[in-house]
């Protein structure tokens, strides 16, 4: 520890970067525990897809309300504030394949 402070590195001791490491991986344990219908991990896929509210309505034959509720419920249950999370949420829990947005 001394020789990283005396050469100005940062040093972090086992403890620290135990009890980090917990709390990161008691995190996305409880991100894996998210329990989403069926019918909302097809819109969480068609937003990571870039699907406008209307398109999402539209496809499905539902109101527009009705999918702000479940994106709102989606938003709430997997603990994110927008899409850019949701679509990085998606990519990690398997919902959306990387490759299909690569040409």
């Amino acid at each position: 520890a001394l020789e990283e402070f005396i050469s100005s590195k940062r040093y972090v001791c086992n403890a620290v970067s135990i009890t980090l490491l917990n709390t990161f991986q008691r995190q996305d344990n409880e991100r894996e525990r998210v329990h989403l219908t069926a019918t909302e991990k097809e819109i969480l896929v068609n937003i990571a897809s870039g699907k406008s509210t209307k398109e999402i309505a539209q496809n499905r034959f539902i109101s527009t309300h009705t999918v702000v509720t479940h994106r709102k419920n989606i938003f709430r249950k997997i603990d994110v504030n927008n899409v850019y999370e949701a679509t990085k949420y998606a990519v990690k829990a398997g919902l959306i394949n990387l490759t299909d947005y690569f040409i």
